[in-house]
């Protein structure tokens, strides 16, 4: 029998066959290593598989932090972290002849579904560097020890962005890999079991996500085509793709919204739903800092300039931003560089037509 013993991401393994699920709360990799674990309070018994999923946790709220209030260096936090995860692991083996272990990898980190107990601390780009720096670790500990890795690093390009990211359009909304997207992490798994002579099948990937009927959901990299009607809450429609062409999109590549495709994944050809979808899976807050004044001597030789009006504004490095024009006095333009419709709940009525 495999178990899973984790924080929440232990739930990504979901419904994988032949794994007990023991979701033990937000713990993290540093308690585990710092207090007694005991697996058998989680029913482990002679000759089962454990795979330790933790982590996540201490990369989005306690690493940063112990780096930046205490002085501490980063790679010497990551050595004492590790070492005592891996140690805790290994001294719960002494009580069993033939346990097998394996340790999951940390996910990739994101900023989804800000949680006030545990709060993401540092920019994302700190912390994708501090999920690589630990996992590089864990995989050398793990080696060193004779404990399985479940290597997502591996297959990093399904389960992040380009930025090293957690690709939302995989998650849960949230910090977490969907279950609907866990084969990878079930191939990774049942190789590395099947190469200790155990002999578990995993479904293709395509079977994994089929339903009754034989049809399969889309997943990440799949082109499909949706129709919607995008409504503010109110019912003022603001776009549609009914009196035109379908909306088509590759999922993973940016080309949407979260929410959309978020939906999009958990749905079969000819399915249609209604959703709400909120600021931070559409097209973000409203932010103040966006806000800002121009000398109205930098568009000298445009006496057009009105409100409501679209500018492309340089701000430096070659790069430019769309902003809409909210006042015009005699000395300045005021510009907005939000989204038009940052901050706004929307509505939408979606169908999913088909994956190409």
């Amino acid at each position: 029998m495999i178990h899973i013993i984790g924080d929440s991401h232990s739930l990504m393994f979901r419904d994988i066959q032949d794994c007990i699920i023991h979701h033990i709360g937000p713990v993290t990799m540093h308690r585990i290593g710092r207090d007694v674990f005991n697996t058998k309070d989680c029913g482990v018994s002679e000759d089962d598989i454990v795979v330790f999923a933790f982590g996540e946790i201490d990369v989005r709220c306690h690493i940063g932090i112990q780096r930046d209030k205490h002085d501490r260096d980063i790679d010497e936090i990551i050595e004492i972290l590790t070492d005592n995860f891996i140690q805790s692991i290994s001294e719960d083996g002494h009580q069993f002849t033939n346990v097998r272990y394996i340790v999951c990898s940390v996910v990739p980190p994101c900023n989804a579904a800000y949680n006030p107990e545990f709060p993401f601390y540092g920019t994302l780009e700190d912390r994708i560097i501090i999920t690589k720096k630990l996992n590089d670790k864990l995989k050398i500990k793990c080696s060193l020890s004779n404990i399985g890795f479940i290597d997502i690093i591996d297959i990093y390009d399904y389960y992040s962005l380009e930025t090293g990211a957690l690709n939302l359009s995989i998650s849960d909304g949230s910090v977490h890999i969907h279950p609907n997207h866990n084969h990878w992490i079930q191939k990774c798994l049942f190789d590395y079991v099947n190469e200790l002579g155990f002999n578990y099948d995993y479904p293709n990937t395509e079977d994994s996500i089929l339903s009754k009927e034989g049809v399969r959901r889309p997943i990440f990299g799949d082109i499909v085509r949706i129709n919607f009607i995008c409504k503010l809450e109110n019912g003022t429609i603001i776009e549609s793709s009914l009196n035109n062409a379908p909306f088509q999109f590759t999922i993973g590549k940016g080309q949407t919204i979260p929410g959309i495709e978020q939906n999009i994944l958990t749905m079969y050809p000819g399915e249609s739903r209604i959703i709400k979808v909120l600021p931070d899976k559409a097209f973000g807050h409203y932010k103040k800092e966006l806000v800002f004044a121009v000398d109205k001597k930098e568009f000298i030789g445009d006496s057009t300039i009105e409100v409501g009006q679209q500018l492309q504004v340089d701000i430096g490095n070659s790069s430019k931003v769309t902003c809409r024009v909210i006042n015009v006095s005699e000395s300045s333009v005021i510009l907005d560089a939000n989204h038009p419709l940052s901050g706004r709940d929307l509505i939408f009525e979606i169908c999913l037509l088909e994956i190409i």
